[in-house]
């Protein structure tokens, strides 16, 4: 059975209701310009979704990819001399150390990391008693989108600040523009805690990092499709969700020398829709 709820389409199955979202075609292909030539780029959370077509935009631009995630996912596919695999789960904070230690080792210097990884539910949470089950769920999301993140940026600084050269990392955190919302969903708690963290790690790193923060909407990826969102989703007034490639040229903007005039800041890439909650 099909239904309309505020104009998207669902379908009513023994699961619930499935979404039926309109595929809005591929965003256009670019041809590489080696915006990032010499650079080394790592990628957290590459596997899939944004974070894969950032690191694709990267290839594309010629710089030294390194990707991370806990799964290979459809970084098997990807055939290059300039890329590197980690696995990588940010809720170790040992593990994200040693990684951050191999690659500073390895390569010298790290021009640009990029932070896409995040959760938005606990899998296998199985407790029925609702306010535990928010708890496991609060936790689980934190320990990944906030403190994973947070430890990352942390050791990133210390390792700056021992530059015996003036070139500045550029650090961008993928947040979300649900760092906007009103909502006590664990994903969206966890938004506006990395929003917070970012914004005042602009400040603690001045003089040793470039911090960027991207805000996406909705963006057409397996989170947005299969998430707790996708009920409660809104087209832009351009009546489509955001395609992750749109994201990653705004990260290939703030890596490469084009974005050098702009300093630490919170990008918001929305379609436009925060403006269009104000009418």
């Amino acid at each position: 059975m099909l239904i309309k709820i505020f104009g998207n389409k669902y379908l009513l199955s023994r699961n619930g209701l499935l979404p039926i979202i309109p595929d809005f075609g591929k965003a256009k292909k670019l041809e590489g310009h080696d915006k990032l030539k010499g650079r080394v780029s790592l990628i957290i959370g590459g596997n899939s979704g944004i974070g894969l077509s950032v690191v694709k935009t990267f290839l594309r631009e010629g710089a030294t990819v390194i990707a991370s995630a806990i799964h290979l996912g459809e970084l098997e596919a990807i055939n290059s001399s300039q890329f590197e695999f980690l696995k990588w789960d940010i809720a170790e904070v040992e593990t994200s150390k040693k990684h951050l230690d191999y690659l500073f080792e390895k390569y010298g210097f790290v021009d640009d990391i990029v932070i896409c990884a995040g959760v938005n539910v606990c899998p296998n949470n199985n407790e029925t008693d609702y306010v535990k089950k928010k708890l496991i769920e609060t936790e689980f999301v934190h320990s990944i989108n906030v403190i994973g993140v947070c430890e990352i940026c942390k050791y990133i600084l210390e390792k700056a600040k021992n530059l015996k050269n003036n070139r500045q990392p550029k650090v961008i955190n993928v947040i979300s523009s649900g760092a906007y919302m009103a909502t006590p969903e664990p994903y969206f708690t966890s938004k506006h805690a990395l929003m917070s963290f970012t914004k005042a790690f602009m400040k603690e790193s001045e003089g040793f990092l470039r911090v960027y923060g991207i805000c996406p909407g909705e963006v057409r990826t397996k989170m947005i499709v299969h998430g707790l969102f996708t009920l409660f989703s809104r087209f832009t007034k351009d009546k489509r969700k955001g395609h992750p490639d749109e994201i990653a040229e705004l990260a290939l903007l703030l890596c490469s020398p084009a974005g050098d005039y702009m300093k630490s800041n919170i990008c918001v890439l929305d379609g436009g829709e925060r403006i269009l909650e104000q009418f």
